[in-house]
């Protein structure tokens, strides 16, 4: 009965930074009276749960939803199955030498080069999430 979304922004008003370190996150989870699939188009919000991730709480959860990735398709069986393997190097490509997002090596130097108040005890979570 609930689903999750999340909504980048930054302080700016614009979605998307190319900065890590001005790239926020909204996470929603919405639960709603009836269960999914459902024959109505509409339900009921029953319960709303915001909560806003700052820069280095987005960095954090980025790196671990892709270590999770790579712990799934690790749990599978690899058999002749190609579109694993392409899965796995797509994975360890975008956390090493990304196109896009920042990997891991610009986390840790934006973050972790100084200490500063402004992360506060997310400083810690990092240097463990990086281990």
């Amino acid at each position: 009965n609930t689903f999750s979304y999340e909504i980048p922004f930054t302080k700016t008003g614009k979605s998307h930074s190319s900065r890590i370190d001005e790239q926020y996150k909204r996470k929603i989870t919405l639960s709603v009276a009836y269960g999914f699939p459902s024959i109505f188009n509409r339900q009921l919000v029953t319960n709303q749960i915001i909560k806003t991730l700052s820069p280095i709480e987005v960095a954090i959860d980025d790196i671990n939803e892709r270590i999770n990735d790579m712990n799934k398709l690790l749990d599978i069986k690899i058999s002749n199955d190609l579109s694993i393997l392409r899965e796995m190097k797509r994975i360890v490509q975008g956390s090493i030498l990304p196109q896009v997002n920042a990997g891991t090596a610009e986390v840790a130097k934006v973050f972790l080069s100084h200490i500063s108040e402004e992360f506060g005890p997310h400083h810690d979570d990092l240097k463990n999430t990086l281990h």
